[in-house]
């Protein structure tokens, strides 16, 4: 009976937590990807004290258009427009096996070495209430 009496407790337990989670917003929310700042990055891109605001966006290439690249991240896209002088770096491994994993170097490439289905991060800055890209790094693939 002892037994029986906890293992009810804990699915209570359990199932109180779940709906104090959801209440409180605590289960996972999904923010829509915007190019778009929220208005208070606007409001205090104003001040005289702040020099500029950064942001990162990852996920995969899904296009290229000029200076405009195309992310792809859990079902949502972002258009980047990037700098004329975006400075690109690719992370490759150079280890030779799974253990040797962490053994990596950054290489400078050009933009035109940036290829759809790419992993990038992309480094950007608040300029005239637009994103613009000024750093990539292309990540290397996720296991050998």
């Amino acid at each position: 009976m002892l037994k029986k009496d906890l293992i009810l407790g804990v699915v209570i337990a359990l199932i109180v937590g779940v709906v104090i989670g959801y209440v409180l917003g605590i289960g996972q929310r999904k923010q829509p990807v915007s190019p778009q700042p929220p208005e208070d990055v606007i409001t205090l891109k104003k001040s005289n004290v702040i020099s500029r605001y950064t942001a990162t966006a990852n996920g995969e290439v899904a296009e290229i258009l000029d200076r405009t690249l195309t992310l792809k991240a859990s079902g949502e896209n972002l258009k980047i427009k990037l700098r004329e002088d975006v400075r690109v770096d690719k992370i490759v491994y150079t280890g030779e096996t799974e253990e040797e994993l962490r053994k990596i170097e950054t290489n400078k490439i050009e933009f035109n070495d940036v290829k759809v289905g790419d992993k990038v991060g992309i480094f950007m800055e608040l300029a005239d209430g637009e994103w613009i890209g000024t750093n990539i790094t292309v990540l290397p693939p996720t296991s050998f």
